[in-house]
């Protein structure tokens, strides 16, 4: 008959089941592919303040994208100071070296080709050109720490910072000094500098520590020693 309602042969009413009302509806982004991870987020990858530099920055070790990033980032920063500096080339020799530049094996002598007045007019361009120099390095100096610094992402400028050796160079703005520092936290070489850290570092790893089928007991033993 029209309008009647055939009933289903199992006899069995089709019940829609019941959503808890405490539960959330996933997002767009999780529909499909599960909860967002951290690979998932939107956070904004430090590139650092000179884009001449391409993204080649300085970062703490758990933040690190790069491997060798120290190594990197230093070649990359003393090829961008000798290709834009004046007399770059010493600023490109105390990154490499971490150490100053030797202007006392430069002092200019008097020549031995030359004698009288034609000697004491090449001495005197020598000197003036050796104290140009010297003033433009240290000048350089002062700019290069700057460029360095600003490669810093923020939590390894917070790291720095929050230790007396920071105190020491950096009124004095000595670029060799803040690599050394940088070099010594970016490549997690802090495990006595940083003891708070390490001993973080040391609980997460004991707490990791599991013995598995395989293991036997005096295995396991000697792994927990070393």
């Amino acid at each position: 008959m029209t309008g009647q309602v055939t009933p289903r042969a199992d006899n069995q009413a089709s019940i829609k089941p019941t959503e808890s009302p405490n539960k959330k509806p996933w997002s767009n982004k999780q529909r499909g592919n599960g909860p967002v991870t951290k690979h998932q987020s939107n956070k904004v990858a430090f590139k650092g303040a000179i884009s001449a530099l391409n993204g080649n920055v300085f970062e703490v070790h758990n933040e690190a994208s790069k491997a060798n990033q120290y190594q990197k980032t230093t070649l990359a920063i003393a090829a961008y100071a000798n290709r834009t500096m004046k007399n770059g080339q010493d600023m490109r020799y105390i990154i490499e070296n971490l150490k100053e530049v030797d202007f006392d094996s430069m002092v200019p002598v008097e020549s031995t080709t030359a004698t009288g007045r034609v000697a004491e007019l090449m001495l005197q361009q020598q000197v003036t050109i050796f104290m140009k120099r010297k003033d433009q390095y240290d000048t350089n100096k002062n700019s290069l720490y700057t460029i360095i610094w600003d490669q810093c992402s923020d939590a390894l400028q917070a790291k720095l910072q929050g230790t007396s050796e920071y105190e020491r160079y950096a009124p004095l703005s000595c670029p060799i000094a803040l690599l050394k520092h940088i070099k010594q936290v970016s490549l997690k070489f802090e495990n006595v500098t940083y003891k708070p850290a390490s001993v973080q570092d040391a609980q997460v790893a004991l707490f990791s520590f599991y013995q598995t089928k395989q293991d036997t007991s005096q295995g396991a033993n000697i792994d927990s020693k070393i």
